[in-house]
């Protein structure tokens, strides 16, 4: 039997599919969402707690005594398994008790080894390491392929003794089929299938395969009694997990524990919950004190809201009466308006006309002025041009005197290219000439050589052999001398090398010295050049400085003239503005300054807009925002008086005052110092003042005003949360009261300069004509200095090339001299050391001599052989001349001959073949030369005629220059003999003015006071939609939510009727409203708050709701955990109490009177500790299994399985050699019991014990022949005698 549950899963087949154990994809939702209340049926009969599986609980335990049908093994069918070679049966199976006997090594327990195939165990639960092994080889059977093994099962009814009725339609047959490559497969009644199926049908039957009980393989008897009482490891077993298995509660472990990790998960996960729902609950309470004063806050405002509600439809309502009673009194002025009107127009007329003349004239000498201008720009233009073309001459001067160096130098280069060809081919001609002469002399001399060497080579024959010895002995004599040579060349190197060390250190110190005075005739020669560079580089950089300075000087200057010269351009202009603007005004401000000037009246400050200036940007804007530009500034109440008393006694016109006494109060508040809106800038801190006395002026006429760059940018801030005066550039004007004004194509400029005009005699024409002198001279000047500027710039380009490259040249003399300076010192403190070390290397003169006399020795010995060799080749040489006399010195002479024709010829070849590569590169050169003759000359073309366009230029220039200057000056002449022309005309226009301005001041008056009217009127009306605006603006602050302490629904805001706008003040109602703005100030509410709140409550409830919902759900697992673990203790003790009872009856009944028990170690808790198996052998003590006998063991054993059998019986049993430890008394008892139990079950026992098997229904032998297991059946029956047997008994 299998020990644990591990165990027996370890030893399952290779080819068993995996049971279907995955989650259907419902419960793997609940396994992701750890939902545990969603219980669903196994097909098994299990149930599943989300992703836990409880296995169902097992079948009821079976009685020994039953009457229905039960299971039996009829046979079974083996094909080339293991030791059985063909087909074999085993079998049939008696229905009750069938023994298998055999000698050892027979095959007996191959057949349980078939079954165990047939039931899917591993091939090495078959006592083999793979499937192929267990296909039968033997000598007569060696190649098969394959093994198959049939078991056949049927339902039976047990009849009287051994009969039975077999069950129609019962026959089951199963077979496995395995392969020579360890594969395999089953059948099901000759239905292929799998495993799954097979071990399905087996279980529905009976037969135990989870824990196969029914079955006892060799050897396991004794383990089963050697178990510990609770296993130390996943691979161990112990009693503990053995009974769980068989009593059925090793079901609940694995849920067990998994419910326990589920609930620690769960635990967590609450314990994680209950954090964010405390944190998230403290967030809130922070956020609580914020909202109330938020709340709080929201309700003061809506309070201010709905009375700033009724306080402007009030201003509605005051404000329509009040234009209703308005509109009657500006029609009775516009009526007033229109007869004075009638008087000025008549008036008008006149003057106009002598206007007309007055502007023709005017405009005759402008347009003049205007020719004057653009005289002198085209006269700059001409000059710089000027320049411009001077530079370019000489420059293109300096170009053709180059080329026409460069052009001779070439022409005469191209002549003598020229004539080389011709005079090499003359030459080639007369070397050629000379070659063949040279070649036919040769051939003649060769031929006739060859005639005389062979007329005296018969005539020598006897002295050739004497020549012949001789030269044997002068070659043994040469290699005497070159031996002696060899030897002397020895010594000579011994004499070398010995005195080599001394010589090349004495050649190193002549070398060190040459260098030494190189270096020193050196240094000497670039000092001067060193000293005439630092005298010559530092004076040009001096005078380059200077130049550069002076160009910075001009600069400066220029842009000093070119500024001055734009700011009297800008006056100028200004002043011609501001004579066309103060020609209606003039009278009165000049009778005022003249008696100022004459001081009857010393406090006159002037016209206020003259008394400061602006920049030209604001021009637009102040002169359209500020009407009182044109006011008269005095310094008190008693001057102001003073001046209008004089203007009505001598009836020059009107003026208005400002006296500053009275506006001193203004300073504080103009000086104080605040920001505004976008950094917009304040109109008052943009102007300029030299008298600061007149700053309380300016800010009454000015006050608060603020610039914006455009009417976008004013509307933000004129309607922003405080009201503005706001003025754009373009002079758009937004009033505070919400009104716009201005704007439009005409724009009003000129009321205020950008220099501040206390002297209003500025405006004097002769002042003005002078100005206009001044700027001709400005310009005049800023000619002169652009024109010396771009003489000094190309000076010192030239200055800062011939200064770059004289600094270079310094800077390298520098490093040259330093280096040599530094070189000379070491190079003789050099020679010093190496003049030492010439004199430690000088050689031993004694050593030298020996030396010298071997090289003298071996020289002389040289001398001899060679003087020896020298005789011997004397008397060859006199052989020789013996042969030549012979010959008559004929031969020897025609073959110098030859020679000295062969070195002629070769001379003339070489000297043709310089002459030919002499005369192709001529050519080449030449053509070379005339491409850049033509390139220069093309140049030289080109230069003279820029020198002849820029000579043409440059007179054109001269002309143009003269011809602007005569221009000029007639146009001088012109504008100053026109100055007095029209004198009396405006003369009798000032005196039309005059008469002009008494009735316009008539006018004005009136026309004030309708614009009075209408702007008061205007005004009235731009507030309706201003508050109307507001009105609309209006909006109740509302957060928007429900449920928020504090919080309740708002009610939309009142229009009210007419009757309670009448009744209502609106002095109590901007009392109240302060009152409320002062509880409120510049808070508000922040909703933000009260929705921070709202959101953070809500996320609190969610919160507490998933905690409530993770702590329902960790108390259900928990109860769970409690129920199962509880089933399993109660489950447990159930079957534990049968089976101990069970045991001890089986144990006294086997050992006739012993006792046995198996004892928790732990009552409280069954399953911490294990189960101790002890037992008290007759007539001995209580023994723990371990000491207990062999045959004492298997008892215990057996009687411990069969009490299992009787807690869980199967229909069949398979027992091998459990009697192999008993005697045969035990074995005895044993088999009898086995007899009794086979009532209702089938038993098949392998035995050798004959107590066991003579006690069978039915015996199967097994034996060997030729290595094949073979079966024979027989029933174990006593045979019945013969009749004459019997007689004889």
């Amino acid at each position: 039997m299998q020990k644990t549950k591990k165990k027996r899963r370890e030893e399952e087949p290779m080819e068993v599919d995996a049971p279907d154990g995955g989650l259907s994809n419902n419960n793997q939702e609940n396994e992701m969402n750890g939902d545990i209340d969603h219980i669903s049926d196994d097909e098994e009969g299990g149930v599943r707690v989300g992703d836990i599986y409880i296995p169902p609980a097992p079948k009821p335990a079976l009685t020994f005594d039953t009457n229905g049908p039960r299971l039996i093994i009829t046979h079974i069918v083996n094909e080339n398994f293991k030791s059985y070679a063909g087909v074999q049966t085993l079998g049939p199976f008696h229905k009750s008790f069938t023994a298998i006997i055999g000698p050892n090594g027979s095959g007996k327990s191959n057949v349980i080894d078939s079954m165990l195939f047939v039931f899917g165990y591993r091939a090495s639960k078959i006592r083999s390491k793979k499937i192929s092994v267990l296909i039968h080889s033997s000598s007569k059977y060696p190649n098969i392929n394959s093994a198959s093994v049939a078991v056949h099962f049927s339902q039976i009814i047990d009849g009287e003794n051994d009969d039975f009725t077999i069950v129609p339609n019962t026959e089951i047959v199963i077979s496995r089929t395995a392969f020579k490559d360890n594969s395999s497969f089953y059948c099901l009644n000759g239905r292929r299938v799998h495993f799954k199926e097979v071990a399905h049908m087996l279980r529905s039957q009976g037969i135990d395969l989870d824990h196969n009980r029914f079955l006892i393989l060799q050897g396991e008897v004794e383990q089963i009694a050697m178990m510990k009482p609770k296993s130390t490891g996943d691979n161990e077993a112990g009693m503990l997990e053995y009974l769980e298995d068989i009593i059925g509660t090793s079901r609940f472990k694995a849920p067990i524990e998994k419910i326990a990790v589920k609930v620690e998960e769960l635990s967590e996960m609450r314990k994680e919950k209950l954090n964010r729902v405390r944190l998230v609950e403290a967030e809130k309470q922070k956020l609580e004190p914020a909202m109330h004063e938020a709340v709080n806050l929201m309700n003061l405002t809506n309070n201010a809201i709905r009375t700033r509600n009724m306080l402007l439809q009030k201003y509605m309502f005051e404000t329509k009466k009040i234009i209703e009673n308005k509109e009657g009194e500006m029609e009775e002025l516009k009526e007033t308006l229109a007869s004075i009107d009638e008087r000025l127009n008549a008036m008008k007329e006149d003057l106009e006309g002598k206007t007309m003349i007055l502007r023709a004239g005017t405009q005759k000498y402008e347009d003049l002025q205007k020719q004057k201008e653009e005289v002198q720009e085209k006269m700059s233009i001409c000059k710089r041009k000027t320049v411009t073309t001077q530079a370019e001459l000489t420059q293109n001067n300096k170009k053709k005197k180059n080329l026409d160096q460069l052009l001779e130098q070439e022409k005469g280069k191209l002549i003598e290219l020229e004539l080389i060809p011709e005079k090499n081919r003359q030459e080639i001609e007369d070397c050629e000439r000379l070659l063949v002469r040279h070649r036919e002399n040769k051939d003649t001399v060769e031929a006739e050589l060859q005639t005389v060497v062979a007329s005296v080579r018969t005539k020598t024959q006897g002295l050739q052999e004497t020549k012949d010895r001789l030269q044997a002995n002068l070659i043994d004599l040469k290699k005497i001398v070159d031996e002696a040579k060899n030897r002397f060349k020895l010594a000579e190197s011994e004499l070398k090398i010995y005195v080599s060390n001394e010589q090349k250190e004495v050649e190193k110190l002549e070398k060190m010295k040459e260098a030494y005075n190189r270096a020193n005739a050196t240094l000497e020669e670039k000092k001067p050049m060193q000293e005439e560079l630092s005298t010559t580089v530092p004076s040009d950089e001096r005078r380059l400085n200077e130049i550069l300075n002076r160009i910075q000087a001009l600069k400066q200057e220029e842009t000093r003239v070119a500024n001055e010269a734009s700011t009297l351009r800008s006056q100028l202009e200004e002043s011609r503005q501001a004579m066309t603007a103060n020609r209606s005004r003039g009278r009165v401000l000049d009778s005022l300054m003249k008696e100022k000037r004459d001081g009857r009246l010393p406090g006159i400050f002037g016209r206020l807009g003259d008394l400061g200036a602006i920049e030209s940007r604001y021009d637009v804007a102040i002169s359209t925002c500020c009407g009182a530009l044109d006011n008269i500034v005095v310094d008190n109440v008693e001057t102001a008086q003073a001046c209008v008393e004089h203007l009505k006694r001598h009836n020059v016109g009107r003026a208005t005052f400002i006296a500053l006494d009275k506006q001193e109060h203004l300073r504080q508040t103009f000086e104080r110092r605040t920001s505004y809106p976008e950094g917009a800038p304040r109109l008052f801190d943009l102007v300029q003042v030299r008298d600061r006395r007149v700053l309380p002026a300016f800010y009454y006429a000015l006050r608060d005003t603020l610039v914006a760059a455009d009417l976008e940018q004013a509307a933000r801030i004129a309607y922003g949360h405080t009201r503005y005066r706001v003025v754009t550039l373009k002079g758009d004007v937004i009033e505070i009261a919400g009104t716009m004004s201005g704007g439009g194509k005409t724009m009003m400029r000129g009321r205020m300069s950008s220099s501040v005009q206390q002297d209003t005699s500025e405006q004097d024409p002769a002042v003005i004509q002078a100005n206009e002198q001044r700027l001709a001279r400005l310009d005049a000047r800023l000619s002169e200095l652009r024109n010396e500027q771009l003489e000094l710039e190309d000076s010192s380009s030239a200055l800062k090339r011939s200064t770059r490259e004289g600094r270079t040249t310094l800077n390298k003399l520098n490093v040259e001299v330093q280096s040599l300076v530094e070189q000379v010192p070491v190079m003789k403190n050099q020679i010093k050391q190496q003049e030492a070390k010439a004199r430690a290397c000088k050689v031993d003169a004694r050593q030298q001599a020996n030396l010298e006399a071997a090289v003298a020795s071996a020289q002389e010995k040289l001398e001899k052989a060679k003087h020896d060799a020298g005789e011997v080749e004397k008397e060859v040489q006199g052989v020789d001349a013996q042969i030549s006399a012979v010959a008559g010195g004929k031969v020897k002479d025609l073959q110098s001959k030859v020679d000295d024709l062969a070195k002629k010829i070769e001379k003339v070849i070489t000297e043709i073949t310089k002459l030919k590569v002499a005369i192709n590169t001529s050519i080449r050169n030449a053509r070379k030369a005339k491409d850049k003759i033509n390139q220069m000359e093309q140049d030289y073309r080109d230069t003279e005629q820029n020198l002849e366009n820029l000579n043409n230029q440059k007179k054109q220039l001269t002309i143009e220059t003269a011809q602007l200057t005569k221009t000029l000056e007639e146009l001088d002449e012109q504008i100053t003999e026109g100055a007095d022309e029209f004198k009396d005309l405006k003369q009798e226009i000032t005196r039309l003015q005059g008469r002009e301005n008494k009735i316009k001041a008539e006018r004005l008056d009136a026309n004030n006071a309708v614009n009075k009217m209408d702007k008061s009127i205007q005004d009235c009306r731009a507030k309706l939609p201003m508050w109307e605006r507001d009105l609309r603006a209006l909006v109740l602050e509302d957060p928007g939510l429900e449920g928020v302490p504090g919080v309740e629904p708002l009610e939309p805001l009142k229009e009210h009727s007419s009757e309670e706008l009448e009744e209502a003040q609106v002095e109590e109602l901007r009392n109240k409203l302060a009152a409320q703005k002062q509880r409120i100030g510049d808070s508000k509410p922040n909703i933000q708050a009260i929705q921070d709140f709202k959101a953070k409550e809500e996320l609190y409830l969610r919160r507490a709701a998933e905690l409530d919902e993770i702590t329902e759900r960790r108390n259900e697992m928990r109860a769970l955990y409690d129920s199962l673990k509880k089933k399993r203790t109660s489950d447990f003790l159930c079957g534990f109490n049968t089976i101990t009872a069970k045991l001890k009856e089986m144990y006294q009944m086997i050992t006739l009177g012993g006792d046995a028990e198996l004892e928790l170690v732990d009552s409280l808790d069954p399953f911490t500790e294990g189960i101790i198996f002890s037992v008290r052998p007759p007539n001995k003590s209580w023994k723990n299994i371990s000491n207990l006998s062999g045959g004492e063991k298997t008892l215990s054993s057996l009687a411990l399985v069969f009490a299992l059998h009787y807690y869980k019986p199967t229909p069949l049993y398979v027992m091998d050699e459990i009697d192999a430890a008993l005697d045969f008394k035990n074995v005895s008892i044993v088999a009898n019991y086995i007899k009794e139990r086979t009532r209702n079950a089938q038993f098949i026992i392998i035995s050798l014990r004959y107590n066991m098997f003579e006690v069978c229904n039915r015996l199967v032998g097994i034996y060997k022949t030729e290595d094949c297991t073979k079966s024979v059946t027989i029933e174990n029956a006593i045979p019945s005698l013969p009749a004459e047997d019997e007689v004889a008994a």
